[in-house]
């Protein structure tokens, strides 16, 4: 007898419930034991085929990716980013800092340009020169 097939990738395994069997002798119960078996064997087998095994492994570049109805295939990685959503609200400022240290004083400057000479002065009264010089 050949095993049942899986019911994977095209729904979701039900597994058998075989505590009803736990006193029954091996291979006289519905499904037999080796019937169980084989579908497991037949689960495992379906579920590396839809990861990538043989003839399904995936290419450079692409990621397994859900789709509608619960199926799932090989697509490109740059399809995988959805529309970009509408912008924010700008948050709100925050508070000014403290004011920072003085800095170091300045190098001090050149000296400017000498001015024009003053009027010569007027002259002494010569009595008092000689004076002076006494």
């Amino acid at each position: 007898m050949a095993n049942p097939s899986a019911d994977f990738p095209v729904s979701v395994h039900t597994a058998t419930d075989i505590s009803v069997f736990s006193s029954a002798k091996l291979g006289s119960t519905s499904p037999t034991h080796t019937q169980v078996e084989g579908k497991q064997e037949q689960e495992i087998t379906a579920i590396q085929s839809k990861l990538g095994k043989g003839t399904s492994t995936p290419s450079a570049d692409t990621v397994l990716k859900g789709e509608a109805g619960g199926s799932s295939s090989w697509g490109n990685i740059s399809n995988l980013k959805g529309d970009t959503g509408t912008k924010g609200d700008t948050g709100v400022s925050g508070s000014s800092g403290s004011k920072g240290d003085t800095g170091d004083k300045g190098d001090t400057g050149s000296t400017g340009i000498t001015g024009n000479k003053g009027d010569t002065g007027t002259q002494g009264d010569p009595k008092n020169v000689a004076y002076q010089l006494c």
